[in-house]
């Protein structure tokens, strides 16, 4: 895309190139020369950063039972065990002091103190309670999260019983 921006690699070909084969060549080496220069610009981090966050945009979320959990979400307390929904993207990645949380089509732009909780929560194999996170966050803020984690979808209600 970037390439495509450059207005030395759009140029047309030369009028009457089919009629011009050494033209044609000197024009092809400047094209060549021209894209050479241009890739020594190239910053390959930002274009690899680009990349995954791409891919990471374009995971479809799958949400069975969303409604359900949405509406369960008014009653959370620390009592209410939570699982990461099966399927749900969740990349985390730190850039310019925040915590990136890439969740298929959507990214959240959290504090980067979240990112132990994130992780944790991230990595549950297993439901755990709103309250298996009181060692990273105090009450009204980790309910605050997980609330927010199942409106996104990335977090399920575990139904009792």
């Amino acid at each position: 895309e970037s390439a495509a921006e450059t207005a030395d690699l759009r140029r047309s070909l030369p009028p009457g190139y089919a009629d011009d084969e050494e033209s044609l060549a000197k024009a092809v080496e400047m094209a060549v020369a021209d894209l050479r220069s241009w890739l020594d610009t190239v910053d390959a981090r930002a274009v690899a950063a680009d990349a995954v966050q791409r891919f990471w945009a374009g995971r479809a979320p799958i949400l069975p039972g969303q409604l359900g959990s949405v509406l369960a979400v008014r009653d959370l307390d620390d009592r209410t065990r939570v699982q990461r929904r099966r399927g749900a993207v969740c990349h985390l990645r730190m850039r310019d002091g925040f915590l990136y949380v890439g969740l298929g089509q959507r990214n959240l732009r959290m504090p980067a103190a979240l990112e132990p909780v994130l992780r944790r929560i991230a990595a549950a194999a297993e439901p755990l309670a709103v309250s298996d996170l009181a060692d990273l966050m105090d009450e009204e803020s980790r309910r605050v999260l997980v609330r927010r984690l199942v409106r996104e979808g990335l977090l399920q209600i575990v139904p009792d019983g």
